[in-house]
Order: C-alpha cells, then structure tokens, then sequence
C-alpha cells in the first residue's frame, strides 16, 4: 500500500477516558491522532462522534472500549475482540417480542484493514484476539441469564452500548470506522460484578492491541 493511501488523520475514541487512557500516541509528524470520548449510551455516543467527525474531519475512526461476551470459551475475560460487523438488538428483538421497520439502518460492517487478517496474534500479544464475527449493539446491558443463550443462537460474539451509533455516524460521513473491544463481562446476572473486577485489564489489552496493530500497519511505511 503506498503511503498517501494511508489515512493520515486517525480519531481514537471511547465511551469513557478510562477506555483509551492507555493507549500511546504515536510520535510521527506524518501521523495527527486525535482521542475523544463519546459519553455512554446510543444517543449520547451518536451525537458525541458526529461533533468529533465535524471538529476533527479524521481520515480513519478507532473505538476502543470494553464488551460483554456471549460466548466465554470463544471470546474470554481479558481478550480482545475486532468484530467485522455490528447489528442493532436486543433481548426483545432476539426473541421476536418487538421489531424495527424494515426501512430502518440496523447493521453496519467495520473496517479491517487487509494487514491485521494475516498478523499472527498468539505470537505478537500476551492474550487472545479473535478478529471477525458480529457484536450485537443494545439500548441496555442484558442480565439475565437466558439472554446469553440468545445472543449466542442469533449468532452474535457479545453487546455493546455504543458502537452501532458510532460506526452508523461515520459511515454518513463516508469515513471508516474500526472497533477493538476488550472482554470485561460475561452477559448474564453476573455482567455488572465482572465488569468491575475486569474491566481495567480488558480495556488496556483493547489498547495495546490497538498500539500492535497500528504499529504493524504503519511504522514500515512511516519510518
């Protein structure tokens, strides 16, 4: 890939400071980054990322955050998860209990460079990483423990409170968007305990994989 196809502007954000706190900033003049937080929930993040889309006009947006996982044994505490695709949900949709019209926008496809398909993740980092799969986007945290098995008979990884309306503001900016999301709970009874006690690691692996992949997907040309 030649260097002036690489985007120049990157906007790294999250839900809250926390979240990206320990992520470095690359000390390149070739490179602007730039970090802001959305706040929580849909609405707040949606209108959140388009000022930031607006302020800062980037070339590339990266979330990072934590996530709750559906499914322990393939996306356990403390991995981190770069999902290929988000959906609009919940445990009223999953069951057929409500629906959204049919004209309504309720899934989005992230950007993965073509540079992170090949990257060999068990010898470059300390813990896991699954790259693909879908990430379910809920209005609110699911507690009960059936909902688990609904996501996991729907097809999707885990939940998340932000990210549908983040990727769905950028894509009506035309601007890419990617997520790498840290494991802090387990969806069920015992979500909010676990993310407690999980998160701050879940959230610096989502980090340090991010400064990995950034590194791997720049640092030659840029050097």
């Amino acid at each position: 890939m030649l260097l002036d196809s690489f985007p120049k502007k990157i906007l790294l954000i999250g839900a809250i400071w926390e979240e990206i706190s320990p992520f470095s900033i690359f000390d390149n003049p070739k490179i602007k980054f730039y970090t802001a937080v959305t706040g929580i929930g849909l609405v707040a993040s949606a209108i959140s990322t388009i000022r930031l889309l607006d302020k800062f006009q980037p070339d590339w947006v990266i979330f990072c955050g934590s996530a709750g996982s559906a499914n322990i044994q393939t996306y356990p505490l403390e991995s981190v998860f770069i999902p290929k695709q988000t959906v609009l949900t919940g445990p009223e949709i999953l069951t057929h209990g409500s629906y959204f019209p049919h004209a309504m926008p309720v899934q989005w496809d992230f950007y993965t460079p073509q540079e992170w398909i090949s990257i060999p993740f068990r010898e470059a980092l300390p813990f896991s990483v699954t790259l693909g799969g879908t990430i379910g986007t809920t209005l609110a945290i699911s507690q009960e423990s059936h909902h688990q098995r609904q996501y996991v008979e729907n097809g999707l990884a885990g939940e998340h409170l932000e990210i549908a309306s983040i990727i769905a503001a950028c894509t009506s900016y035309q601007i890419p968007c990617s997520a790498i999301l840290g494991i802090s709970n387990e969806i069920g009874p015992q979500a909010h305990q676990q993310w407690k006690q999980y998160r701050n690691k879940a959230e610096k692996n989502a980090c340090q994989a991010a400064q990995f992949l950034l590194s791997d997907f720049y640092m030659g040309a840029l050097s």
